[in-house]
């Protein structure tokens, strides 16, 4: 088979599947923007959730020879209540994402760390005063692929349009639009931090309560 024909089918299978996951994910922002999705909170261990991340990607990452490492070092409050599978899905996307535009050679690195102590903080849940312990989280997925400048980062974030060429869809942050909506569900902020050459560094900060004792 020509190469040039070989490439080309490659790229129309990596279009399919791309086009396939985004069709899926343009569904779940609809349920989203509609209020069908709900969060389904329970305690979790975040340290326990950052090792299976790890143990998931470690020998991807070795057979691509990327240095991969996951840091939870300044993590102090590791039981915490929240929605876990949808956690879980915003930084796979993000790990997902530094993988595939970051070449052999490279590194993926993700931390998280705990900002600032614990504290106390009252609310009014069903109409009754309720005082919950919650902590700040900020979780980081940094790579050293080939980075955005400012436009190609704004469009990573931004829906698909159905304007975008095939190369645009191969090359952009895939499923940024999602991991945006999820954040947003959980309260949190999604700040990308990308120069052209240099790389990305997506951070992600939660407010959690913490669990009970």
């Amino acid at each position: 088979m020509p190469k040039s024909l070989g490439d080309s089918l490659n790229t129309v299978e990596e279009l399919n599947q791309y086009l396939s996951t985004l069709i899926s994910d343009m569904q779940l922002v609809e349920r989203m923007e509609h209020g069908k999705i709900k969060m389904k909170e329970h305690i979790t261990d975040l340290r326990l959730t950052m090792q299976v991340l790890g143990d998931i990607y470690n020998l991807q990452m070795q057979q691509k020879q990327l240095y991969f490492n996951v840091d939870t070092a300044k993590l102090e409050d590791s039981l915490v209540i929240c929605d876990e599978a949808r956690l879980s899905r915003v930084l796979m996307n993000l790990i997902n994402n530094a993988y595939d535009y970051t070449p052999a050679g490279g590194g993926v690195m993700v931390t998280l760390q705990q900002k600032g102590p614990r504290y106390h903080q009252r609310k009014t849940e069903h109409g009754r005063l309720a005082f919950k312990t919650y902590a700040d989280y900020e979780f980081r997925v940094h790579d050293t692929g080939k980075g955005m400048d400012a436009k190609e980062a704004a469009e990573a974030m931004a829906p698909f349009d159905g304007e975008r060429t095939t190369k645009e869809l191969l090359e952009k942050g895939r499923g940024l639009h999602i991991v945006r909506n999820i954040v947003q569900m959980m309260n949190g902020q999604l700040q990308v931090v990308t120069t052209p050459g240099q790389g990305t560094e997506v951070i992600l900060s939660l407010t959690l309560p913490l669990a009970p004792k």
